[in-house]
């Protein structure tokens, strides 16, 4: 990000009607490494010329210029969207407006706490499947390169049922979900699988499928990233 330039501000104009303060809330406080996190601001957000807004997760207590994943805010949104860092701890979801003409200027914050899904208690069966409600994965970037390792971080190490394997996908977006493109079997009770991004660039999603040979096709979760 450039460094702001500063700019004497315009004169108000009396007559205007006070602009509503910038402000917005999540629908959670606590996310997984790599999850998606949606931001629904209280108004639409002004953010035009030297005027720009921009979303930030930034460490919390750190300074209004220390940032992390970032992201400009379209003129007159009402909504953005983040991505959560790969480290866990306590974060900040910042709001800045007024970019550059005003500088780093923090409108609104919430606080945020990034942590890993806690693996399932041990059983007496130590082959017991994972439940469904952990098949599911995070990824630390949306957007990378043709070529580029993903790994796919499980929310606890990944259990098939008795005779059948897990396996993971990466395929354009919008294909049915017997499609697949690079592929790789997930290894008993891995907590990671490793796929290769396609060459071509465009909107494709990882998905992860369960219960094969049982099911050829049964996708449990499934995430969107974009090649470029």
């Amino acid at each position: 990000m450039p460094t702001p330039a500063h700019h004497a501000p315009a004169p108000a104009d009396p007559a205007a009607p006070a602009p509503k303060p910038a402000s917005f809330t999540l629908a959670r406080r606590t996310f997984a490494p790599g999850d998606e996190i949606a931001i629904a601001f209280a108004a639409p957000v002004p953010s035009a010329g030297s005027n720009r807004a921009w979303v930030a997760v930034s460490v919390a207590g750190s300074s209004a210029t220390s940032y992390g994943t970032w992201t400009y805010v379209s003129d007159g949104a009402t909504r953005a969207k983040l991505t959560a860092p790969a480290d866990e701890g306590r974060y900040e979801v910042r709001l800045y407006t007024d970019y550059p003409r005003a500088g780093y200027h923090v409108a609104h914050t919430v606080d945020v706490t990034i942590a890993a899904a806690e693996a399932p208690p041990a059983t007496a069966d130590a082959d017991a499947e994972t439940p469904a409600s952990l098949q599911r994965f995070t990824i630390a970037d949306r957007t990378v390169h043709g070529g580029d390792k993903i790994e796919l971080r499980f929310a606890a190490p990944l259990v098939a049922a008795k005779g059948e394997r897990f396996w993971a996908t990466i395929v354009a977006a919008g294909q049915p979900d017997s499609s697949w493109g690079s592929w790789s079997y997930v290894a008993a009770a891995a907590r990671t699988v490793t796929l290769t991004a396609p060459a071509t660039a465009g909107a494709y999603e990882l998905r992860l499928h369960a219960h094969y040979p049982r099911k050829t096709s049964d996708v449990v979760h499934r995430e969107t990233i974009q090649v470029e």
